[in-house]
């Protein structure tokens, strides 16, 4: 999973200096047992939990105690529902990211108890889908969502819609379709949007970009795992006034398409990494061939 979120660089930051000669208190007791605990910048605590099945009830005391956590994430099946329930008795806490949990739908009840999330990510879940992400109505805080390999769907898209208050978010190998792109648009602040479909044109092409239209606070787009031409593609992105930074990220771009897309977009930043191959074209295309038969 390529994953450059925002989001992500937030919630896994811990390690942050004062200055050069003023380094951030940390917890020793904790980094002995492997979690990382530091102090942030602008006041209180982040914790990093790197394999959760090393949790331990001494260590969960010892988290509880610091002042102020505010950023936590944690990787392992082993962090689970009653994990989340402990975790919410937090109420400090704005960014929390999880890697391969075995947090359910249900388990998402429990964000309701933090008063002051904005930030919230999960990688590699099988567990929480779609419908589960009506817990997060009760974050009016919450600003930013990441979900990577994870079964979210349209159904889930839908729920994202009425959060209003949403600004990032990040949609990578989420099972999304081209329904997701006029619900995204609803966002009324939303200022940035990653996707990835994994290369396969059924669920959306560059086509269904058109549908982003009315974003009006849209500022930066991130693609990953894309055939993108130009025309019919991202020329619809032309349409969106406040565009400042396009990503393109591991996506197919052909030369002409690249030379089309600098003269289109002269007012954005467009930064193309890892780009790919012939190879993902001939993919691609013989993708599209298939889909074309079966209709």
């Amino acid at each position: 999973m390529k994953i450059t979120s925002l989001l992500l660089l937030a919630l896994t930051a811990t390690t942050l200096f004062l200055s050069a000669a003023e380094p951030l208190p940390e917890a020793p007791a904790l980094k002995a047992d492997g979690i990382i605990a530091n102090a942030i910048r602008e006041g209180g605590w982040s914790v990093e939990v790197r394999d959760a099945k090393t949790l331990t009830d001494a260590n969960w005391k010892q988290i509880e105690a610091l002042p102020e956590v505010k950023r936590f994430s944690a990787g392992g099946e082993a962090f689970d529902d009653a994990a989340l329930v402990r975790l919410a008795k937090i109420t400090t806490l704005e960014s929390l990211f999880f890697n391969g949990p075995a947090i359910t739908d249900a388990g998402l009840a429990a964000l309701a108890k933090m008063p002051n999330l904005k930030r919230f990510g999960v990688d590699h879940s099988t567990k929480i889908t779609g419908s589960g992400l009506s817990a997060l109505r009760a974050s009016p805080q919450l600003e930013a969502l990441h979900f990577g390999g994870c079964i979210i769907g349209d159904q889930g898209v839908e729920t994202l819609a009425q959060l209003t208050s949403l600004r990032d978010v990040a949609l990578d190998h989420t099972r999304i379709t081209r329904a997701s792109f006029p619900l995204l648009a609803k966002l009324p602040h939303l200022e940035r949007l990653e996707i990835t479909p994994n290369w396969d044109p059924k669920p959306y092409t560059s086509a269904d970009f058109a549908a982003l239209a009315p974003m009006k606070s849209l500022s930066t787009l991130e693609v990953h795992d894309m055939v993108l031409p130009w025309d019919g593609g991202l020329a619809q992105l032309k349409a969106l006034p406040y565009l400042k930074t396009l990503n393109l990220f591991w996506c197919y771009l052909a030369p002409e398409d690249r030379t089309k897309l600098e003269a289109g977009l002269p007012g954005v930043k467009i930064d193309i990494r890892n780009p790919a191959g012939e190879d993902r074209l001939k993919q691609f295309n013989e993708r599209v061939e298939q889909l074309r038969k079966e209709k």
